[in-house]
């Protein structure tokens, strides 16, 4: 007696259809969130806060990537600003080993909440120590690095949807109905 190859097919093709569906979705949502977090702030987005430097401490401890911490004192008021991925900004003749506490600075930054933020450009007197244009390539190379490896997630959830869908049965293979 031959077993009907049917429900087995019925069973994969409902596996591979939802699997790449599952697949497909998370590649998309995965997109978003790196594009969300890796976007560039507008002219209009950055902050600007001058006094001077209290601190610059490196933490490690709550993240894979080391963070710059930078504290300004203005009049009174400390401001804390993190600068992540430090180690990718090119080298220059003043990085960020040079800042002294009691230097003038100015930064600009993004708002995180209260007297914090993510910076984005520091100036030491003249002296550009952290530029916009190198924190705009950091961002841009996030997205650059993950993009193919999504792209590819979201093709081989598509293969699997198609695959589900063409393994279906289709209701002319399953006979005449009841009379």
């Amino acid at each position: 007696m031959q077993q009907s190859s049917r429900p087995i097919n019925a069973g994969i093709s409902v596996v591979l259809t939802v699997l790449g569906v599952l697949i497909f979705l998370s590649t998309l949502a995965a997109f978003a969130c790196v594009a969300w977090s890796a976007r560039v702030p507008g002219p209009g987005g950055l902050w600007k806060v001058s006094g001077r430097l209290k601190s610059v401490d490196v933490q490690r401890a709550q993240m894979p990537d080391a963070a710059v911490v930078v504290t300004i004192d203005r009049a009174g008021t400390d401001f804390v600003l993190r600068l992540v991925d430090f180690q990718r900004l090119p080298q220059r003749d003043w990085p960020l080993e040079s800042l002294n506490p009691g230097d003038q600075i100015v930064a600009w930054y993004v708002p995180d909440e209260g007297d914090t933020g993510t910076l984005w450009q520091l100036y030491r007197g003249r002296l550009r120590v952290v530029t916009f244009e190198d924190r705009e390539k950091i961002q841009t190379a996030k997205i650059t690095r993950v993009v193919p490896w999504l792209a590819a997630a979201a093709l081989a959830g598509a293969v699997l949807l198609v695959t589900g869908y063409v393994l279906r049965p289709s209701s002319a293979a399953a006979g005449p109905g009841p009379s």
